[in-house]
């Protein structure tokens, strides 16, 4: 339908004619190098650098939670150029994997992955939000708080008098009159 010509019938990529290749994107010595890493693994993968994953069929780049907005940016680029360089079909799949959050696609190419060990990526906008949240609830937990020992004290107060006011009744003081005096009143001055 629409002329776009057919959909693919399978959601797994075709073998590739040779091994997957990984490589390290980093700017951590001062200028954005890339460079291969031989016989790869998942814990070659760190949190503060971005990956390419050439599989053949489609290049991954992979991002680190903790990689910096220039590697992020230098390894997207870098990709669509190694398309080129490598004469892949100018429709070879480039796909941004995020750290823990990577498909089976991707970690069928790792010998004994394990997702347990994957950092779940965590956007710093989020983090953000999470924290606000977060110091509010927390507010509001204290202001909760103080309001419930503000009418623990006045509750305490209310029981005191009543307790007193108890204790006045049962000794033969009138009930209730708070300005009654346990002294007796003074005789009237005599007459003049």
């Amino acid at each position: 339908l629409g002329g776009k010509g057919e959909s693919p019938s399978s959601s797994v990529l075709p073998e590739p004619d040779r091994p997957a290749r990984l490589f390290l994107c980093s700017n951590a010595t001062g200028a954005f190098k890339v460079e291969p890493l031989a016989h790869f693994s998942q814990s070659d993968l760190e949190e503060g650098d971005v990956y390419l994953l050439d599989v053949g069929n489609a290049v991954f780049v992979w991002v680190g939670s903790e990689a910096n907005e220039l590697e992020k940016g230098m390894a997207a680029e870098t990709a669509a150029s190694y398309v080129a360089l490598e004469g892949y079909s100018a429709d070879t799949a480039v796909l941004t994997v995020k750290s823990g959050s990577e498909p089976p696609i991707f970690t069928s190419h790792f010998l004994g992955w394990d997702a347990s060990r994957a950092k779940v990526f965590l956007d710093p906008y989020e983090a953000k939000l999470a924290k606000a949240m977060a110091e509010q609830e927390a507010a509001q937990a204290a202001e909760e708080e103080a309001r419930a020992a503000s009418a623990a004290a006045k509750a305490d107060a209310v029981a005191k008098a009543e307790a007193e006011r108890a204790s006045k009744a049962s000794s033969g003081a009138p009930d209730g009159d708070p300005f009654e005096d346990d002294e007796p009143e003074p005789p009237p001055p005599p007459p003049p």
